[in-house]
């Protein structure tokens, strides 16, 4: 989280929203906050206003580098939007890096900077990657194929 002290200021005209609420949120609320572009949301009903949330955004960036897979991720791929995640634990299952969406470095604002200049400046791009990214988690994560995947990997086990 810290880079977005150094990210969120090199974007004037970008409006950064922090959606949900966690145990973080107390150790990094004080000093984003304080930045004229930032918009705390707060809890945000479900299904519905996370939905209308991410139908309306640009970019979803999930740069904790706390997350393992956030579901967010998965969710806002169903809505067509572009993604960026840190590169840490399962987010790399969610986004195949550079196809359906970005992962970045852990603690590097320059490359969360570049990833989220090339999405605003580059239309096309993001709706291919949102479209790509749609596409993989309905291929990936649906549920018969994981319940198939499931059967035939226990099958192996006995």
């Amino acid at each position: 989280m810290k880079v977005l002290r150094d990210v969120i200021p090199k974007f004037p005209d970008v409006t950064f929203y922090w959606a949900g609420s966690g145990n973080i949120e107390h150790l990094v609320l004080g000093w984003l906050g304080k930045l004229p572009n930032f918009k705390r949301l707060g809890r945000i009903s479900y299904p519905e206003g996370v939905r209308d949330f991410l139908s309306e955004v640009d970019i979803l960036a999930q740069v904790t580098g706390a997350d393992m897979m956030s579901r967010s991720l998965l969710e806002a791929q169903l809505m067509g939007t572009p993604v960026l995640a840190t590169d840490i634990g399962g987010c790399h299952e969610a986004i195949v890096d550079h196809k359906t969406g970005y992962l970045v470095k852990q603690g590097d604002p320059d490359d969360l900077c570049d990833k989220i200049e090339l999405l605003l400046q580059d239309k096309k791009l993001s709706a291919n990657l949102g479209q790509a990214g749609r596409q993989h988690v309905l291929t990936k994560f649906d549920p018969d194929r994981v319940a198939e995947d499931f059967i035939q990997h226990i099958s192996t086990l006995q």
